[in-house]
């Protein structure tokens, strides 16, 4: 049978405001890529060449990441609106037989051991092959969280894996210990998708279908018609199918994963670096900021780009810092506080009393109070992001001593 990826690229990103500009999944999160590259680099090589459904506002965004790309050359779907993921997938896969095992791939996921993954995925295939369901990868919790779906599942022995009693999409009111988070990955044959969406919503599958046909295909990219889609109320994979299928499995994930369409994630992994890095009282705080949730303040423009405020507590506060091509931070030092940058995206050049240190995606840098610091981004093009975390007993932007500046602050 063959094996048709289906990579789901057309989010606003709107959950990790301001970070996601462009949207969160053509930034370079942690990485030297961004993460649709990532994503892509993860599918095995047998597959066929992948199909990726995208915003036709995305067009030149996706154009220039793939060309940057070394790979099979995918199919792009360039969507004239906000069509939800059930009309994605059914798009994408509207000219696949009817046996052929589809994989669909979110392009927000951290995920660490490729190789683990594939094998995952590998499980999840076997078993599609051999049953007439959607087969998905769930992962117990890392803490409580509304952001996710979560899934009720039992142990069948009989199929090697779980049988899916129920499906919550995102809860106001977290559930038990016995659920696992939906991580949004999903393996099926096309004939049983397109046996879900003709029953559940024959509008939808008619309008798909005949779009396709009428579609205009350009360099391997998809034009649909704007009017085809007029009708089509959004609504999502997990909302349409996922809820209301009766025929669902599950496999549990055997690889790291963080899904970073949220800043709880990019916190999870903010932890993890540090902790790879430093035994300090900083985890104490980070644990606790990550199980809650977040909400992301206002941008405070400075002359080196903008900051914006991600956690706050007692004695500790997590920034969120854009420091836009060749700008830098004025040569500072802080009395009552120690801080952490943690590299998001780019290089920092960082004045640190009376060495400079170069540093990339995923390093750590600790700053202790009264020592002599700056940061530098010598890049012409591209945006330096950090992750900034403040310890101390006295946090305050009062708690800044300028001794040199390029914008006149002293």
């Amino acid at each position: 049978m063959p094996i048709q990826s289906v990579l789901l690229c057309g989010g606003v990103g709107s959950r990790l405001w301001p970070i996601s500009q462009p949207p969160k999944q053509f930034c370079k999160v942690f990485s030297d890529n961004t993460m649709l590259h990532n994503t892509l680099s993860r599918l095995h090589k047998s597959y066929n060449p992948p199909i990726i459904t995208t915003n036709i506002t995305y067009e030149s965004l996706i154009i220039k990441e793939l060309d940057s790309v070394c790979l099979q050359k995918p199919t792009v779907i360039l969507e004239p609106a906000q069509i939800g993921t059930a009309a994605s997938i059914l798009l994408a896969i509207a000219d696949c037989c009817d046996d052929t095992i589809i994989v669909v791939l979110p392009t927000d996921h951290y995920i660490e051991n490729k190789v683990d993954f594939q094998k995952c995925l590998e499980q999840a295939i076997t078993i599609a092959k051999s049953n007439d369901a959607v087969v998905i990868i769930g992962k117990k919790p890392n803490y409580p969280s509304s952001e996710f779906g979560y899934i009720k599942a039992v142990y069948n022995d009989t199929i090697s894996c779980y049988s899916v009693n129920k499906f919550i999409e995102k809860p106001l009111n977290i559930p038990s210990e016995e659920y696992f988070w939906n991580l949004g990955i999903f393996i099926f044959k096309a004939k049983y998708y397109f046996s879900e969406v003709t029953k559940l919503a024959p509008n939808v599958y008619k309008t798909c279908i005949e779009s396709r046909k009428n579609s205009t295909t350009q360099n391997n990219l998809v034009y649909l018609k704007d009017e085809d889609f007029m009708q089509i109320h959004p609504v999502s994979f997990d909302y349409m199918i996922m809820q209301k299928t009766k025929k669902a499995l599950m496999i549990e994930a055997t690889f790291d994963w963080i899904d970073v369409g949220t800043w709880n994630g990019i916190l999870s992994i903010v932890e993890r670096l540090i902790k790879n890095h430093f035994s300090s009282s900083v985890l104490y705080y980070m644990k606790d900021v990550v199980s809650d949730n977040i909400a992301v303040k206002e941008k405070v423009v400075k002359p080196w780009g903008f900051y914006s405020v991600i956690a706050k507590r007692e004695n500790f506060l997590i920034k969120y810092l854009h420091i836009n091509p060749a700008r830098a931070t004025s040569m500072q030092l802080h009395k009552h506080r120690d801080e952490y940058y943690v590299i998001l995206s780019g290089t920092a050049c960082i004045t640190l009393n009376t060495k400079i240190h170069t540093i990339n995606q995923s390093a750590v840098i600790e700053i202790s109070r009264l020592s002599i610091h700056r940061i530098e981004n010598k890049s012409n093009d591209n945006a330096l992001q950090i992750i900034e975390i403040q310890i101390g007993n006295y946090i305050s932007e009062n708690d800044i001593i300028r001794l040199f500046d390029n914008y006149g602050r002293v």
